[in-house]
């Protein structure tokens, strides 16, 4: 349908994926540009967020070295 209407040739469409560890989230951004077929039409413009969040929760990681014992406390994100 939107063929129709826009010409994808000389439509854009740009987007930007960023991981952000301190949150474990990937942010994907996107922009769209659309150019109609007719010249007199406007052009309609398209902009979106799309946020994914990955967190596993705590995790403790125990361990003995040279007969001391130690514990870590990390945070997975994948």
């Amino acid at each position: 349908m939107l063929n129709l209407l826009y010409d994808p040739d000389r439509s854009t469409v740009q987007n930007r994926m960023v991981y952000d560890s301190t949150r474990c989230q990937i942010r994907v951004s996107f922009h769209v540009e659309l150019a109609p077929r007719n010249v007199l039409a406007p052009r309609a413009y398209v902009d979106g967020i799309s946020v994914y969040s990955f967190d596993v929760g705590p995790m403790v990681v125990e361990g003995e070295e040279g007969g001391e014992g130690w514990s870590i406390g990390l945070r997975v994100c994948w």
